[in-house]
């Protein structure tokens, strides 16, 4: 019994700080739309992303995807407000150049965005 209980502890020990570091993975963000682009290269067209730059109070610059939730009027256009949570991780936008695709830049994930 007391080893079931040691074992259960140290499995806690374990686990908590992974769960806490995971809600970090997250970050909010919410501003108003200043200007969007979208990323056309042929190879990654299927997932309609496009690249959203929102203002102060906390701006930033975010990649939009068909995977991206939307919630309210699912408008996220240029002088709209928005509110949302992105991932830390950073995800390519590729553009057309030429025959090839480029990379134009790596921006964090819009995982959640609610707009007005």
């Amino acid at each position: 019994m007391r080893t079931v209980t040691v074992l259960a502890m140290a499995i806690a020990i374990l686990v908590l700080p992974l769960s806490a570091s995971a809600i970090s993975l997250s970050k909010p963000f919410g501003g108003k739309v200043y200007f969007k682009m979208k990323c056309t290269c042929q190879y990654t067209a299927w997932m309609k992303p496009e690249v959203v730059y929102v203002g102060p109070p906390n701006g930033g610059s975010f990649l939009k995807t068909i995977f991206t939730r939307e919630y309210n009027n699912k408008s996220v256009t240029i002088n709209h407000w928005v509110l949302g949570l992105s991932s830390s991780a950073k995800i390519p936008c590729m553009i057309t150049a030429g025959l090839a695709c480029a990379n134009y830049g790596n921006y964090n994930f819009m995982m959640k965005v609610g707009t007005n």
